[in-house]
């Protein structure tokens, strides 16, 4: 009777995981892999990426900032479904 009883809880909360973590996704929604530029001005460039792509974006945003003679930062950070980060390119430190 226990072996019954510990199979249908296991069933049901690995059943019920499943589908909260299906609906988690879903309502954080689908994030391509490639990084993009939203925006970019003077000094300030913003990435939209996945979470998985964090070095390559600051990879983009380090090349872009060197194009300018100058080192970048990462300003803001915020991932929900995709991340999107903001950088500043500022001037080396002397």
């Amino acid at each position: 009777m226990k072996i019954l009883t510990l199979a249908t809880i296991t069933f049901f909360l690995m059943t019920g995981c499943k589908s909260d973590a299906t609906r988690l996704s879903d309502a954080m929604g689908a994030c391509s892999s490639k990084v993009e530029v939203v925006n970019s001005y003077g000094d300030t460039i913003r990435l939209k990426y996945n979470v998985s792509e964090t070095i390559l974006a600051d990879q983009v945003a380090s090349d872009w900032c060197k194009e300018k003679g100058k080192l970048y930062s990462k300003n803001t950070m915020n991932c929900s479904g995709c991340c999107t980060s903001t950088y500043l390119c500022q001037s080396e430190k002397k």
